[in-house]
């Protein structure tokens, strides 16, 4: 039989911060607009969405004062790769805070580094081996410091 969640009941845990990741803004109020982005390193349309977001960003700040856009990854399953460039970037996260997961973004969709993991370059290579690409290129870039 259907069973229904007591009214009473205890509501599941949130998340200890929003979820999704706040492009930087230099607006000095709350955004009365949120667009939600959802991108995979991986994927080429991602990466034009990204660098078009970015341009209208930086070509009219002063308009979209109102305006933020709210980055959540999305993994897609056909870009087996793809976790492992959202978990370092997740990672530089948490080193390097909001800026430094821009900086990685900034690097993997425009300098086209992406194209680095498709499958055809990663046939080779192990998980690890992966890993130590994407944070080495990540240092190269002034990213992060190790």
């Amino acid at each position: 039989p259907f069973h229904s969640i007591h009214p009473n009941s205890p509501m599941p845990p949130q998340p200890s911060r929003p979820q999704g990741i706040r492009y930087p803004t230099t607006a000095k109020e709350l955004p009365t607009i949120e667009v939600e982005v959802f991108l995979d390193f991986c994927c080429p349309f991602s990466a034009k969405m990204y660098k078009t977001l970015k341009k209208v960003y930086e070509a009219a700040p002063g308009v979209l004062q109102g305006l933020q856009f709210v980055i959540h990854l999305v993994p897609q399953p056909w870009h087996p790769q793809s976790p492992i460039l959202h978990e370092v970037g997740l990672a530089i996260r948490d080193v390097a805070g909001d800026d430094g997961f821009f900086a990685y973004a900034d690097l993997i969709f425009s300098e086209g580094l992406q194209l680095n993991y498709f499958d055809s370059e990663t046939f080779e290579m192990t998980r690890k081996g992966i890993y130590e690409k994407l944070i080495d290129q990540a240092n190269a870039a002034g990213v992060i410091n190790e």
